[in-house]
């Protein structure tokens, strides 16, 4: 009968042993699971931050867009006028063309009308 008290001593420290270590497993797990949870917060709370972030970036980007819609807008009315211009400075280099060769006959006829002259004042000179 002793023997099997001492059997049932060494039983029974064997169970509380295993109830105790049970116990320690289920708080240190809690304490991980406590430590996790901690965790996800921070995690959330920095998603929330960087999730701010990217909506600012989103409206500097709409800014931006708006701002290159504009530059466009600049260079498309630059454009436009650098081809009027363009053309009306190649319509006034036609008129100014022509005028010239209009200027360059009536040289022309002037120096003819000179040299009619000079000849006649060469032949009044030689007369007398």
């Amino acid at each position: 009968m002793e023997n099997l008290e001492e059997r049932l001593t060494k039983l029974e420290k064997t169970v509380y042993m295993l109830v105790e270590l049970v116990q320690n497993t289920h708080l240190t797990i809690k304490e991980i699971v406590l430590k996790v949870d901690e965790n996800f917060a921070k995690i959330e709370k920095r998603f929330a931050i960087i999730d701010e972030r990217f909506a600012k970036i989103d409206e500097r980007f709409v800014k931006i867009e708006e701002r290159f819609a504009k530059i466009e807008e600049r260079l498309s009315y630059i454009e436009n006028s650098l081809n009027t211009l363009t053309n009306d400075t190649s319509s006034n280099f036609g008129n100014v063309d022509f005028k010239l060769g209009g200027i360059a006959e009536e040289l022309t006829k002037i120096n003819t009308t000179t040299g009619y002259e000079q000849t006649y004042q060469n032949l009044k000179i030689v007369s007398r």
